[in-house]
């Protein structure tokens, strides 16, 4: 505080001490201290002048003197600044032309892209309208397969084959057990026993011969005792037999009516549904053929070389295509699979509305023909397991075709 008001009092400031006490407080003794360090007075001004006049006679410095050596100064350095601003121009120049060019070739690009997206919303719209065509067809087919009479499967006109059950007799059975009787009874050793032992003399060892004797002897009478239950036994194969003959005449008559059924359907389909799928499906076949010289077309295009590196690559990949594959080959591959699911499609949609087979009512004779009954529906149902077959190839076509929309919509985020 003493310098700041040393330094004040020095340049003639109207304050005393005790003045200066009270008002060198807080940011006014700031400003008070740096007023006390840079003011010089006039007197401190006028030494400073002297001596950067002193200095200035006895500088090196070239320095302008006068307003035409400014003006030299002025013109070499706006020339100065001319060359640097127009390396810069130039510089921008050339960036902003990569930048038009980049600019273009953007534009040509996202015009291809608009009529690809326009010709693939024209295909989509189309594709709907033959599904619709073809759904009504369906319906329309199935209208008129319900109109058709079915043939009843049981069987009619087929008599019951009744057999009269063998009769019995007693006397048989007494007969034959007397004469078991008699043959057990007989003596050991008579003129057959005596020949028998002596071809097993013959033939077999002295320790053999009692042990084949005996065997013989058994063997013999276990043939001569009466079969009690052969007349029970024959009864029961001749139930049997009825039965299973029974059966056949049911199942042949079953058989002969479904193929009526089957030969109806079929002349039907011939006559009435047949030309017209003919007909839509030359249709479809020419609008396809339209559909793919576009898209044939849009694809061929010259466009950059990523997509004529990876998009072809990708679509042989999931034709399973393997190796080095033409483009003209891949879009064949296409065009053969969107056929052929077309042509599934159609006909499983047929053979899913064909007529179902009656079930073959209950066999008035009697016996279990769960067997027989699996066996017919086994053989009928063939047509349907290869119709769901059908389905499930049709599945995996629609799988190939999505992911193949799946992977352009990549191929297209992927270019832009």
């Amino acid at each position: 505080m003493d310098s700041t008001y040393s330094a004040l009092s020095s340049l003639g400031a109207p304050v005393t001490l005790n003045e200066f006490t009270q008002i060198y407080k807080g940011p006014l003794a700031d400003i008070l201290d740096f007023f006390g360090e840079h003011l010089v007075g006039r007197r401190g001004a006028a030494t400073a002048r002297s001596q950067i006049l002193s200095l200035q006679s006895t500088s090196n410095l070239k320095q302008p003197r006068t307003d035409a050596d400014r003006a030299v100064a002025r013109l070499g350095s706006a020339s100065k600044a001319c060359e640097v601003y127009g390396g810069e121009l130039d510089e921008r120049l050339t960036k902003s032309e990569a930048t038009q060019a980049k600019l273009d070739s953007l534009g040509r690009e996202l015009a291809r892209k608009k009529r690809v997206l326009l010709l693939l919303g024209v295909i989509e719209a189309k594709e709907r309208v033959r599904i619709g065509r073809v759904e009504e067809l369906g319906r329309r087919i199935a209208g008129e397969q319900s109109t058709v009479r079915r043939v009843a499967l049981e069987p009619k006109g087929v008599k019951q084959l009744v057999l009269p059950a063998p009769r019995v007799s007693n006397v048989k059975d007494c007969l034959a057990t007397l004469h078991s009787l008699s043959i057990r009874k007989t003596p050991p050793e008579d003129e057959a026993t005596r020949r028998l032992r002596a071809v097993v003399t013959r033939r077999f060892d002295d320790a053999d011969v009692e042990r084949i004797m005996n065997q013989c002897v058994s063997f013999a009478r276990g043939k001569s005792s009466p079969r009690r239950d052969s007349l029970e036994a024959r009864m029961k194969l001749s139930e049997e037999k009825a039965r299973e003959l029974q059966t056949l005449v049911d199942l042949w008559t079953m058989l002969q009516r479904l193929c009526e059924s089957y030969v109806a359907s079929r002349k039907e389909f011939v006559q009435s549904i047949s030309p017209a799928l003919g007909q839509s499906l030359r249709e479809n076949t020419c609008s396809a053929k339209g559909y793919m010289d576009v898209l044939r077309a849009a694809i061929v295009t010259p466009g950059t070389e990523t997509t004529e590196e990876s998009f072809p690559i990708l679509i042989a990949r999931l034709c399973r295509m393997h190796g080095s594959v033409p483009v003209r080959a891949i879009l064949n591959e296409v065009e053969h699979v969107i056929k052929r699911s077309h042509r599934r499609y159609s006909l499983t949609a047929i053979g899913q509305r064909l007529p179902q087979p009656v079930a073959v009512s209950k066999n008035p004779i009697g016996g279990d023909r769960s067997s027989a009954h699996e066996r017919s529906t086994a053989v009928l149902s063939r047509k349907a397991d290869k119709a769901v077959k059908g389905r499930l190839l049709a599945d995996e076509v629609e799988a190939v075709l999505r992911d193949s929309r799946r992977v352009v919509g990549i191929g297209e985020r992927n270019k832009d």
